[in-house]
């Protein structure tokens, strides 16, 4: 009776963290339940003391959390001033899109309650990746997704399970809230600030991207010389339309000036 109650939790336990698995966007399609129960086996029992900080903006994400037990605030920062934005539940993830690029976390969890969590180091699932292809394909189209897009400035993920239970307006709701908060705990100009590191972390992924666009180009240097030709005129109709700009923009301000001066020619005159 013992050992079949044992197995019934172990059963339910095992059900429950393949549901959070399949609620990570890059995990719910595309592969299959077999990969799913070896990342079941990656994932290791940690803990938290309320109060405690889980991460904090600006340290590296190395590892995806899933909430067993236990809720985990998420808080935004401008300057010195943190701000509350959502309180994580069991079933929730982080860190599922930093880790892809082990990026700086752009927010900072910390135990509303002890915690019980499980942890998943994102170098056990670039092994596990290197053993399937089909996990590697799904983890790659989202690495592309990054290179485009840029990171979510808040990379959590709530458990579909409960969000499901809400009804439409109530998911209206909590979305409005989570806007309104950000909104009345920062003054226009603190709020300026905030979106400027938003845009600016967008700027720096695209510049990232860029650089790894022009290294790819270095690595396969054409090989005939009318590709050769073609690169190099590329090149050439950018540099063109760049001092077009300046030529234009100097032409403005001459005629300007000849405008200004015939005006006090004229009241010479």
């Amino acid at each position: 009776m013992l050992d079949h109650m044992r197995n019934e939790h172990q059963d339910k336990w095992k059900k429950f963290i393949k549901r959070c698995i399949r609620n990570i966007d890059y995990l719910s399609y595309g592969v299959s339940d077999k990969i799913v129960e070896e990342i079941t086996y990656l994932f290791e029992l940690t803990s938290l003391k309320a109060e405690d900080y889980l991460f904090r903006a600006g340290t590296q994400c190395k590892d995806i959390y899933i909430i067993s037990n236990g809720e985990l605030n998420i808080y935004i920062h401008n300057n010195s001033k943190e701000t509350f934005l959502d309180t994580l539940y069991t079933g929730c993830s982080i860190g599922a899109y930093c880790s892809l690029r082990l990026e700086d976390f752009t927010i900072s969890g910390r135990a509303k309650t002890d915690l019980t969590l499980l942890k998943l180091p994102f170098i056990k699932m670039q092994n596990l990746r290197e053993k399937f292809d089909d996990l590697d394909k799904v983890m790659s189209e989202y690495e592309s997704y990054i290179d485009d897009n840029g990171l979510p400035y808040c990379d959590y993920k709530l458990y579909r399970n409960k969000h499901l239970d809400m009804t439409p307006i109530e998911k209206f709701r909590s979305g409005v809230k989570r806007i309104m908060r950000i909104v009345k705990s920062y003054k226009s100009s603190a709020f300026a600030d905030l979106m400027e590191k938003i845009r600016e972390k967008i700027k720096q992924d695209k510049n990232k991207k860029e650089t790894r666009r022009r290294s790819a180009i270095m690595r396969n240097v054409p090989i005939t010389p009318e590709e050769r030709t073609q690169q190099i005129l590329i090149d050439l109709v950018g540099k063109v339309e760049n001092l077009k700009d300046k030529i234009e923009k100097q032409d403005k301000v001459i005629t300007a000036l000849k405008n200004d001066i015939g005006d006090k020619i004229e009241q010479l005159k």
